[in-house]
């Protein structure tokens, strides 16, 4: 008794801010904090507060702690009490991806997509399930899709200009790189894939000039690779 008492204080507590758990739940996961999100979801299935929601973002939070085994079991159990929770072919999806399986992942995220055609996370890891199975036409579409819904997401946008400069649309790759660079001057891969792309269209001098601009932004391997860059 004492303990429940303890979990309903802690979820309480989450309630109080003007935020639901699940808001919070989300925010943890982004910075890592697992150990504070499998708090507020154990508070969350003590209370039986949205239990499959809170059963999905248990499997979530072991899939970005990289438990896949206990994700698995997760997945199972929100599956045999829930079964028309259709995102828990979201966990499966990811799971399926870190396993390598990626005909499976893709499938798993095809189940989402059909149920609803703009869910905007479920294209894109659709998308990067395509790219690994070298299906870069099928992940552009579906990351074009994304960012139809979306403009502003971010890794879209990055990854659609990786899997174009994979076919050869350096100019299109630009295009995404440099939003990318706009939206977080701080993601360095960006600045990095942009001076490449400059260097092999030989504008040597606007290649220096990312890499400058990445230097000025704090990145040490961007210092590093300067000489290569602006010879």
């Amino acid at each position: 008794m004492r303990k429940k008492l303890i979990y309903l204080y802690v979820f309480m507590q989450v309630c109080i801010n003007a935020q639901t758990p699940f808001e919070i739940i989300r925010k943890n996961i982004v910075s890592s904090n697992h150990q504070n999100s499998l708090s507020i979801i154990d508070s969350c299935l003590k209370v039986q507060y949205q239990i499959d929601s809170s059963m999905y973002y248990k499997g979530l939070v072991y899939i970005k702690n990289n438990n896949i085994k206990l994700a698995t079991k997760q997945c199972i159990t929100l599956h045999k009490k829930y079964p028309n929770f259709y995102e828990v072919h979201y966990l499966n999806g990811l799971i399926s991806f870190s396993q390598n399986k990626f005909f499976k992942s893709v499938s798993e995220f095809s189940k989402i997509i059909k149920i609803n055609p703009k869910d905007p996370k479920a294209l894109y890891n659709r998308s990067i399930a395509y790219g690994k199975l070298e299906d870069y036409d099928d992940a552009i579409a579906d990351l074009d899709s994304c960012l139809k819904i979306n403009p502003n997401y971010e890794m879209a946008h990055y990854s659609r200009a990786y899997w174009l400069e994979y076919l050869g649309k350096y100019k299109e790759a630009i295009e995404d790189y440099q939003i990318v660079i706009r939206m977080d001057p701080m993601n360095f891969e960006a600045y990095f894939g942009l001076a490449y792309l400059f260097k092999i269209l030989k504008e040597k001098d606007k290649a220096c000039d990312v890499i400058n601009n990445a230097i000025l932004m704090g990145s040490q391997i961007a210092t590093e690779l300067k000489e290569s860059f602006c010879q």
